[in-house]
């Protein structure tokens, strides 16, 4: 069943710290809030005789701040109800936060940063990021009914290739110094090459510079075994996918995670189109939302309101709200 969704000029502001009483006035809350001389509930009033009612101060928010903060409202609850207890969310949040306060462990530093996302704590920094995750979840499962049949065929035949299975060397940014890390992967690069060039097989080669350097805390040797198109970073992928079996990469691959050597070892036949529909779907749908992130987001949620009867009673916030819509959907 649809939950109706009702906003009106009082909740427009409920999240504007100097209208929070008037709110829990207007619902019965209080009921000695001072009133001025046309009855309307008095809110903010100074030596000088300058007095501001509810529907002032309404009247001022309403178009700068009001409309985001029942979007942010609305959307927070609708996607929560979407996607009740979600452990990609789950996980994805926990390990943001994580992160985060690995890498500010004097809370004054952890503040400084939480404060960048206009968050004041980690539980808002919490719901921040389960907000974002939540919204780029609707977007892709949007994506994915716009996949016509026709673009599924036309991957398939001319894109979609069997999974590889990959191992890569990865030395990390040294104190942010990406070149430092380039030298370090290229020596490493070298001494592969060296061992090739003698005789030693490519896979074993990976396997003892790897392990020669496990104990270095900024390098990481690992197999990837199989994936396919979209599951990688795309620098990574697209090197990865140029390689066939037995190949490596002549040349360090640059990501944000730092230089990658990398070694195909496998590849397998590509399935029939009807048992690889799925992965070619969320494949195409990837790309429509790598192509147009903002378009596709706003389209998702303006859709998400509606299957749940959002509607603004305010006339000034629902003109708002359209031109905010064609704005962000034909303003790329």
């Amino acid at each position: 069943m649809k939950k109706k969704i009702i906003i009106g000029s009082i909740i427009a502001v409920e999240s504007i710290a100097v209208i929070v009483l008037v709110i829990l006035c207007a619902v019965g809350h209080f009921t000695r809030m001072p009133k001025l001389s046309n009855g309307q509930d008095k809110v903010v009033s100074l030596g000088t005789g300058t007095e501001y009612s509810v529907e002032q101060i309404y009247d001022m928010v309403k178009d700068s701040y009001a409309l985001q903060k029942i979007l942010d409202k609305v959307d927070s609850e609708l996607l929560a109800n979407k996607y009740p207890n979600n452990e990609e969310v789950n996980s994805y949040v926990e390990t943001k936060v994580a992160t985060a306060q690995a890498n500010y462990p004097a809370e004054e530093k952890l503040n400084q940063y939480l404060s960048y996302f206009n968050c004041n704590s980690l539980d808002e920094y919490r719901d921040y990021l389960r907000l974002e995750k939540e919204k780029e979840l609707l977007t892709t499962e949007y994506a994915k009914t716009l996949v016509t049949d026709k673009e599924i065929k036309k991957y398939y035949k001319e894109d979609y290739v069997g999974d590889i299975a990959a191992k890569h060397i990865l030395v990390k940014p040294i104190d942010n110094n990406t070149s430092e890390s380039r030298t370090k992967a290229q020596e490493m690069l070298d001494k592969i090459d060296t061992l090739v060039a003698g005789g030693t097989s490519v896979n074993d080669a990976f396997e003892q510079v790897g392990n020669e350097n496990k104990d270095d805390n900024i390098i990481l040797y690992q197999d990837l075994e199989y994936f396919n198109k979209g599951a990688m970073v795309e620098s990574f992928e697209t090197e990865a996918f140029k390689l066939k079996k037995g190949e490596y990469s002549k040349t360090p691959v640059y990501t944000q995670y730092g230089y990658h050597l990398i070694y195909v070892y496998d590849q397998k036949e590509k399935g029939k189109l009807e048992e690889v529909k799925e992965t070619i779907i969320e494949q195409i749908a990837k790309q429509k939302v790598d192509d147009d992130k903002t378009v596709l987001q706003t389209k998702a949620l303006d859709q998400l309101r509606k299957d749940n009867d959002f509607k603004l009673y305010d006339p000034s916030l629902e003109k708002q709200y359209g031109r905010y819509i064609n704005y962000m959907v034909n303003n790329k």
